[in-house]
């Protein structure tokens, strides 16, 4: 038996150095195809070609397949891997995952063969076949009719959820369950709204999507796909996926989607959660669109309009003037639209008039004459007006804004360049470029992830840059922003809503161990109620270590873990709360230990000290949690920071619980040494000799006993008589 085995694996491997040789052999023609081209155009164009063919090639250390299809009819076989290899003949060696014919690996079930007689995994060193495992599908029993497809814990699955983190996620190809398939595939055409827990892959699965819908939809381009994550460490995070699969795309965080070729400008200001919070509240739209339009300064009907141009002065029928502003205003438009609108009117009036004699200005006046009845605008001064406003609000706000809540927005104006612009101002800002220049360059399909704690202004600003067609990935359970939300509804309200609206749960957890997901689960109990926690799939090596450790140690015990972790060749995670951060990097500075500051951009060093907010999508191979209580009562969803702290791991977990310094030991009596007691005894065997011979010479022995307790008395009370004498 073990030698038929050893005699398949080896025919298996000829097949993949052969397949090997043939994917080198199609690397090295690439290059020569710009060399073809007829003139510099063409050249360039096939250069373009050539590199991203180059790209899609998987690294020639790879292995040519991870899995093989062996079908019911024809005997057909397919092996499933990075790419398409053919052989010089034009024969097909390995199809591509993303083709349609290698759906029925990651979709055949028992129920459901789709033509599929045998499932085959590899598991390989490089290119080179280490083992294989076989499903063979009519073997199985089919699960009941309605039961969710568990996943199957092959070899190559167990080993892609245990290999070591390096500081960017990895491709899951060789590993894609079905319901992640089923997800993956889903039409292209609609919003998809992905609901997974912590290590359901969600985020992995939102990228191979991007990849799958590149491969299968001809119509859609790269440059028309954006990937959009909560920070720019997490895009750091995720951005090296898609180039490994072939695929490049744009990558941005939600608060690098601003007009910058406009509104140059950089975030350096601080403010209160009280104020961003409403900053992020889709009131502002409204708020900014009244603030605009009292640029609007349409003069008197009743009478002339005077102008001065040209050194000269000029009478103008007021209410002609009022009706072309009125007009330009009302044909709708953007702002500058409609200030083009009646600039061009001016200077198409001006020539008309002239030419009849009419005594009007030169069509060079009309810039300004324009800019005297709709102010100029750019959305940095508009903003800065609504923050600056103060009580010049009152007009504008009405039904939108409290007396308080516009009190709260007041901060002193500067100029553009020197103004302290916040996070927050970021939407406010794009949004006044949209109604005040034109909406932004709409993508064919935009991803979304982390999205549950994005507020209604920035959702705004990914609306306007839709077409409707939308990957929104995230966690309800892990919503912890000034916009936690408990459902998706209040989320999806600010969305295209043109195209069919589908949501899909991932239900099964990879990448936390339950011992680990069921400590996240009992220390944050309230983070989520009406959402059910993912199933794990797999136990981990370890139970989490639970350590209750003094103030005084805690950040020292921290390290510990942290080198215990470091010798074992994981990858680390520090979480903590910000007043346990300086005591931290003070221990890893101290034991010559160099990190990475994840909330500061920082990946890549195999340690990693971050905020629980910043933990948001990271994973370590361990992690070390310190002073969950305090992560747990720094928010009102502190429970849902902590299951978040909790489970960022993929092996290890140590929660150090910092417990009150033992209060000191009451201070008892000395009790005296040997020798001080053996002085006592002859003291007091000296004094009483000399008092009894002093009673029995002075007193008759029936006056004894009432000498002995005057003496008593007299030593218990203001003391011995005579000793104010010395």
């Amino acid at each position: 038996m073990a030698q038929g085995r050893e005699l398949e694996i080896a025919a298996e491997q000829e097949y993949f150095d052969r397949a090997a040789v043939e994917r080198e052999r199609r690397r090295g023609v690439v290059p020569d195809v710009p060399g073809a081209a007829v003139n510099k155009g063409a050249a360039e164009r096939s250069i373009r070609y050539a590199n991203g063919r180059l790209e899609e090639m998987a690294d020639p250390t790879e292995q040519v397949a991870f899995g093989r299809l062996d079908m019911t009819e024809d005997d057909e076989t397919f092996y499933i891997g990075h790419d398409l290899i053919r052989d010089s003949a034009g024969e097909v060696l390995v199809v591509s995952w993303k083709t349609r014919v290698a759906a029925p690996y990651y979709k055949a079930t028992a129920a459901d063969p789709l033509g599929v007689r045998r499932k085959r995994t590899y598991q390989c060193d490089g290119n080179t076949i280490q083992d294989l495992s076989d499903t063979i599908l009519a073997a199985l029993l089919p699960a009941p009719k309605g039961t969710p497809q568990r996943p199957e814990l092959t070899d190559a699955l167990l080993a892609e959820i245990r290999a070591a983190r390096t500081g960017e996620l990895r491709s899951i190809v060789a590993t894609i369950q079905a319901a992640q398939y089923e997800v993956i595939e889903a039409p292209l055409r609609q919003l998809s709204v992905i609901q997974g827990g912590p290590g359901t892959g969600k985020t992995a699965v939102a990228l191979h999507r991007v990849s799958w819908l590149l491969f299968n939809h001809e119509e859609l381009k790269p440059d028309s796909v954006l990937v959009v994550g909560p920070n720019r460490t997490f895009v750091r995070y995720i951005g090296a996926l898609l180039p490994g699969l072939g695929d490049r795309v744009n990558h941005r965080s939600i608060d690098d989607l601003r007009p910058d070729a406009r509104v140059p400008l950089r975030v350096r200001g601080r403010e209160s959660d009280e104020v961003a919070a409403l900053k992020g509240d889709a009131r502002m739209a409204k708020l900014l669109a009244r603030a605009l339009s009292m640029g609007l300064r349409p003069p008197s009907s009743s009478k002339p309009w005077i102008v001065r141009s040209d050194q000269e002065t000029f009478s103008l029928d007021g209410a002609e003037i009022a009706a072309a502003v009125r007009n330009a205003w009302e044909a709708g438009g953007t702002y500058n639209q409609r200030r083009m609108r009646l600039r061009v009117w001016f200077e198409n009036t001006a020539l008309l008039k002239r030419d009849a004699g009419v005594r009007w200005p030169k069509p060079a006046a009309a810039p300004s004459m324009t800019d005297r009845l709709i102010a100029p605008a750019s959305p940095a001064s508009l903003v800065q007006w609504v923050l600056g406003a103060g009580d010049r609000l009152d007009p504008i706000r009405g039904d939108l804004l409290t007396g308080k809540e516009a009190a709260l927005l007041f901060r002193k104006s500067q100029t553009v360049d020197q103004e302290q612009w916040t996070a927050a101002d970021i939407p406010l800002l794009d949004e006044a470029d949209a109604i005040i220049n034109g909406m932004p360059l709409r993508y064919q399909h935009i991803v979304v992830d982390e999205a549950q704690d994005l507020s209604p202004m920035q959702l705004r600003a990914l609306a306007r840059r839709s077409n409707g067609s939308m990957t929104v990935v995230g966690d309800i359970a892990q919503s912890t922003g000034l916009w936690a939300r408990d459902d998706w509804g209040d989320l999806l309200q600010h969305l295209p809503q043109q195209l069919p609206v589908n949501r899909y749960t991932l239900r099964y957890g990879y990448r936390v161990p339950r011992q680990v997901h069921e400590l996240a689960v009992h220390r944050a109990p309230e983070m989520a109620p009406g959402i059910d926690p993912p199933q794990p799939v797999r136990d981990g090596d370890e139970d989490p270590h639970i350590w209750e450790i003094t103030e005084r140690n805690a950040a020292q015990h921290a390290v510990s873990q942290v080198l215990r972790h470091r010798g074992d060749g994981l990858s680390v995670g520090v979480i903590c709360p910000a007043e346990r951060r300086s005591a931290v990097e003070s221990e890893l500075i101290g034991a010559n230990i160099g990190w990475s500051d994840a909330d500061r951009g920082e990946l890549g060093l195999p340690v990693t000290v971050v905020s629980p907010e910043g933990s948001k999508g990271l994973e370590f191979d361990a992690v070390v949690v310190l002073d969950p209580a305090a992560i747990a009562l720094s928010s009102p969803r502190g429970d849902r920071l902590l299951y978040i702290a909790l489970t960022r791991t993929t092996q290890r977990l140590d929660v150090i619980d910092v417990v009150p310094e033992p209060a000191p030991l009451p201070e008892l009596p000395r009790q005296p040494t040997p020798a001080e007691m053996d002085l006592q005894q002859r003291v007091v065997a000296l004094v009483t000799g000399d008092v009894v011979d002093r009673i029995r010479a002075a007193a008759p022995p029936h006056l004894w006993d009432a000498v002995l307790a005057a003496a008593a008395e007299a030593l218990q009370g203001a003391g011995v008589p005579g000793s104010d004498d010395g």
